[in-house]
């Protein structure tokens, strides 16, 4: 191997030595990014979770509600039409 051909090499193992520094800083930028997705994506299901609790809660006051106003309006005397 001639002068030229380590000057190449060498060239070549700096050009290879930058581009894994670069390539391990975008990674280090994606598993940042992963890593805040992740977050933001159990946040939205904790906010769904709750909200199909509050959901589960409200259908239920409202049964309540409804079979609340069935027995009223059973126990009430019929409305008298001759009034």
């Amino acid at each position: 191997m001639g002068v030229t051909d380590w000057l190449q090499l060498g060239k070549k193992v700096v050009t290879l030595a930058d581009d894994i520094q670069r390539y391990n800083a975008e990674l280090k930028e994606l598993r940042q990014d992963l890593n805040n997705l992740t977050i933001q994506v159990n946040r939205l299901a904790d906010k769904i979770e709750h909200s199909e609790k509050e959901t589960a809660s409200e259908i239920k006051i409202l049964k309540l509600e409804l079979e609340n106003a069935l027995l009223r309006a059973k126990q009430l005397p019929p409305s008298g039409g001759d009034e």
